[in-house]
């Protein structure tokens, strides 16, 4: 996963040194995510007891967790749409809002 996200961070211009920490948790995270996602594809999203009752697969809550953790870690480092629009490279200077300079 490092080889996935640390390229595009540094190509989003939003990777500072102090980041590190936080790009190795998403990069964790997103390998979480993978391998509940595979246990579930081979094992199924559900299973049956010795009583005959139909359950949720464990792993179907974990990787659910997992997936809200990886939302949360790809939404800091401006890599879901809607956080794109919120978050500017280091060193970028803040856009210039046209309604400011008319209000100003």
């Amino acid at each position: 996963m490092w080889k996935v996200f640390c390229p595009l961070a540094s190509s989003m211009g939003v990777l500072a040194e102090a980041d590190l920490q936080t790009l190795e948790r998403l990069c964790e995270v997103a390998a979480e995510v993978r391998r509940l996602t595979n246990v579930i594809a081979e094992e199924g999203h559900t299973y049956t007891t010795e009583n005959g009752l139909i359950k949720a697969h464990p792993a179907v809550a974990m990787a659910a967790d997992a997936d809200r953790r990886l939302l949360s870690y790809l939404t800091h480092f401006g890599m879901t749409p809607a956080a794109r629009s919120k978050v500017q490279a280091i060193g970028e200077p803040p856009s210039k809002d046209p309604e400011d300079e008319f209000f100003n």
